[in-house]
């Protein structure tokens, strides 16, 4: 019983991967505004992670936007949205990966990445698990990156880093 209800969730999750994939217009409409103001250069060699990535549309834009010199992750907690991440998305400077701030993602534990990106996740945290994806989104920041997140909530996420801030220093 325990295989056969596995199965059901399984394809539970994997058909709701497909639905968020197609019925996100508007968050993609508004992270791809977001992504604008960015000022990314076709050309520019950047190391950009993108926590969160659901199904990878606005990985995908970042990584069209950049081209081939930069690498772009994706990350993404749920395994079904990386799969279809993985198939609707394919390109040499792109790749997605199943994990989240915790998780051990290229790059985790160093200052590698020139860009941090985030489109509504954040909001969907606990208080813990936004502690962790704000002090990982800094220690995997090189000096000088950018920390990019939208968000419904606004200047709580701005509160919150900056107290994380006050406190590393």
């Amino acid at each position: 019983m325990s295989s056969v209800l596995h199965e059901i969730q399984s394809a539970d999750h994997k058909w709701f991967a497909m639905k968020y994939s197609q019925l996100n217009d508007h968050q993609i409409k508004v992270g791809k505004d977001f992504i604008s103001n960015l000022s990314l250069k076709h050309g520019d060699r950047l190391h950009v992670l993108d926590m969160g990535c659901g199904t990878g549309e606005l990985t995908a834009v970042i990584a069209e936007t950049l081209g081939d010199n930069s690498e772009i992750i994706g990350v993404d907690p749920i395994l079904e949205r990386i799969s279809v991440a993985r198939n609707k998305h394919s390109r040499d400077n792109l790749s997605f990966i199943h994990g989240d701030s915790s998780s051990e993602f290229p790059g985790y534990n160093e200052a590698c990445y020139d860009l941090h990106f985030s489109n509504f996740v954040i909001q969907w945290l606990d208080p813990r698990e936004k502690e962790i994806f704000l002090r990982t989104a800094f220690k995997i920041l090189k000096p000088g990156g950018t920390l990019a997140i939208l968000s419904v909530e606004g200047s709580e996420i701005l509160a919150a880093a900056l107290e994380l801030l006050r406190n590393d220093a």
